[in-house]
């Protein structure tokens, strides 16, 4: 028997079983977990090396490239980027689209083989930092508005920010 048939013959069932689905939707709805900012990760890490006080050139032949040898076999990775400055490397490491488990144990991966690369005895630690929507999202947003002059509103809002 056809699902129309049924509902044309047993409209009491019909409507029960229609309310029964609405209320289960919207107990549902209420109980769903829902963020205003939720964490999104880009797949992409930042390594960051300090060498305090060494030249560019040198930095980038101790530092930069060790690092981006050890780490280019690993699966994933879509990308390197590389800057190497006075007292510092920079290396961005793009991996392909993948869910966060995967990208957690990638993360995890590329400081094992960082961690591998020979540097010298003087390099600082090396920061692996992950790109996330909590990098450069703000975490508070402050609408300021009033019936005072422009300028009387410009230091209170310099005030407000000094606050935080």
């Amino acid at each position: 028997m056809s699902p129309i048939r049924l509902s044309v013959r047993n409209p009491v069932l019909a409507n029960l079983l229609m309310i029964t689905l609405t209320v289960i939707g919207v107990l549902a709805f209420i109980d769903l977990p829902r963020e205003l900012m939720p964490k999104i990760s880009f797949n992409w890490a930042f390594i960051i090396t300090p060498y305090p006080n060494v030249p560019a050139e040198d930095v980038e032949q101790l530092v930069t490239i060790p690092i981006e040898e050890e780490i280019a076999g690993l699966d994933g990775i879509n990308q390197i980027t590389s800057v190497s400055s006075e007292g510092a490397s920079f290396i961005w490491v793009k991996f392909d689209l993948m869910s966060e488990d995967k990208f957690s144990k990638r993360l995890a991966d590329l400081k094992i083989e960082i961690d591998k690369a020979e540097l010298p005895d003087d390099v600082e630690d090396t920061e692996v930092e992950e790109l996330d929507t909590d990098d450069f999202i703000p975490i508070i947003s402050v609408v300021l508005s009033g019936q005072y002059p422009e300028r009387v509103m410009k230091d209170i809002s310099e005030d407000l920010s000094d606050l935080f």
